[in-house]
């Protein structure tokens, strides 16, 4: 039997984000760090800080720190200026009871960084990081609470794990709505965020259940009715429970047969926005108020996977406008390689689609190609534009790049999938290529498809030392190569897809930097 107070408590931790911020310093030039409330430091990170010395440096740290202060008394974002030239913006870090702490950045006056652009990126960064550690807390706490009841224990536990899984919300919600339906013992189990276009019900009997998930005039109709009727509950907890829908005034023609339903709100940032709910064929089965706590806390548990979705999606978007910058940094410094990087991954996720590959795979695999020449931004504008043949340093320069970009993505975790592929997208079957000499299998999959793509791309591109090969010819040198340079059966795969495309397919022409 579970006891109460087996389960630890989660705490207010900023450690496990250390890397992340660290990483979004070094590529947006500012300092970022995390101080409690007593001015202790939780997380900081190399970057910009103030020069001054001695008795200057004192002064300095006790205006930073007052500054820090007026924010946790304010608990609002506020924004100041050093008199050593840096501009310091604070952030409010809420906890599962009161402040956790404040989010800080410096950077120089007169950057190309503005005040507004650090706030909103700080309060979207510290709400992603504060809301998982809150969900973690929350988690915990309800675990205890339903620690005396097994089956409802279990339930936590098992949809608890889902939460890690950002990225992935409908089939996390999916995994609640199946274990709600097996653990209420009950005909019917759904789940409906309309504004984000997610519903799922679930039926033990699909023919004596409320409603099919196809069946859109219904659903729209139960989708109008309860969310209204959950967004003005008057009840602690909000539900509500319709004993009989076929004796619903507002139900009853569209649905004749008896049905018992029990549903709560699913709320994000305090706004009903859906509902979870359960279903009796038996009207005469009644619910109980543990149904409703327990249905309650399972709506928010999928409100913090729409809540963490939301943020996930919004972070997600902004590092690969941060990627996209540096992608055209890289062709910035060559007028050649414009439109290679995108031509890659549409190349290599063309491969990745005949292969099979699931959609967390070739998110992965988009990634490693979009950057694989992201190590070439340490590369001098004039070797990549050298319009004859590299000499040796040169070469050993260039082929420094892999490892180099390698390196420079290490940090971001978010990324750390797609690696392998960056890194190893220049080793040859035969163990000619670098930076490692890998042989066949030893290459990872993902870097012998970008290998492909890479090669066709760099050959269908004009260089600074010769024009684009025609088509034909390319696919043919891809055939030569294959087995020592290449995977012979992507290859195979490649080459196939190219001459059966129709129309042929689209690989638009442009530039591509010397590999």
């Amino acid at each position: 039997m579970f006891r109460s107070g087996t389960i630890p408590m989660a705490t207010n931790d900023f450690s496990a984000y250390e890397h992340f911020l660290c990483s979004l310093s070094s590529l947006l030039e500012i300092s970022i760090e995390i101080k409690g409330l007593t001015g202790d430091t939780l997380v900081s990170t190399l970057g910009i800080c103030c020069k001054q010395k001695g008795v200057e440096l004192h002064k300095c740290r006790e205006v930073h720190w007052n500054f820090c202060k007026e924010v946790i008394r304010l608990r609002k974002t506020l924004t100041r200026s050093c008199r050593h030239g840096l501009m310091m913006v604070g952030v409010p870090l809420p906890g599962a009871v009161g402040m956790a702490g404040v989010m800080l950045a410096y950077f120089p006056l007169g950057s190309h960084r503005t005040a507004g652009e650090i706030v909103g990126f700080l309060e979207e960064i510290g709400s992603l990081i504060t809301g998982r550690i809150v969900s973690e807390i929350e988690i915990d706490s309800l675990a205890q609470e339903l620690s005396v009841r097994y089956e409802e224990l279990n339930l936590i536990y098992d949809t608890g794990k889902k939460l890690g899984e950002i990225g992935k919300a409908d089939r996390t919600i999916h995994f609640i709505v199946e274990k709600t339906l097996e653990t209420f013992d009950t005909e019917m189990a759904l789940a409906s965020i309309p504004g984000k276009e997610l519903l799922d019900v679930i039926a033990l009997d699909p023919e004596t259940t409320l409603i099919h998930p196809q069946d859109t005039d219904r659903m729209a109709l139960i989708d109008r009715v309860l969310l209204q009727r959950v967004t003005f509950a008057d009840v602690d907890p909000p539900h509500v429970v319709i004993d009989d829908v076929s004796r619903d005034p507002d139900f009853g023609r569209k649905f004749p047969d008896p049905f018992s339903l029990l549903v709560v709100p699913v709320k994000i940032s305090g706004n009903v926005v859906g509902y979870l709910g359960i279903g009796h064929a038996d009207p005469e089965c009644l619910f109980s108020t543990g149904d409703v706590r327990l249905l309650s806390s399972l709506a928010e548990q999928i409100s913090i996977i729409a809540t963490n979705d939301e943020l996930y999606q919004n972070l997600k978007d902004f590092l690969l406008n941060v990627i996209q910058t540096l992608v055209s940094s890289i062709e910035a410094k060559d007028s050649y390689t414009k439109g290679h990087s995108e031509r890659v991954r549409n190349l290599s996720l063309m491969i990745a689609e005949a292969l099979g590959f699931s959609p967390e795979e070739k998110e992965i695999l988009s990634w490693a190609a979009l950057l694989h020449d992201i190590g070439k931004l340490g590369v001098p504008e004039g070797i990549l534009t050298k319009p004859g043949k590299l000499t040796e340093e040169e070469k050993i320069i260039v082929r420094d790049h892999p490892e180099r970009g390698y390196r420079i993505l290490l940090p971001i975790e978010q990324l750390r999938e797609s690696l392998a592929g960056i890194r190893f997208h220049h080793e040859h079957l035969d163990g000619s290529g670098y930076p490692l000499g890998l042989k066949g299998e030893e290459i990872p999959l993902h870097a012998r498809i970008i290998g492909v793509s890479d090669t066709y791309d760099a050959m269908t591109s004009r260089r600074s030392y010769r024009d684009k090969l025609a088509d034909d010819v390319t696919l043919k040198e891809l055939v030569r190569v294959k087995g020592t340079q290449l995977d012979p059966e992507l290859v195979d795969l490649f080459v196939g897809m190219m001459k059966d495309a129709s129309p042929k397919v689209p690989v638009a022409s442009g530039e591509v930097l010397q590999d």
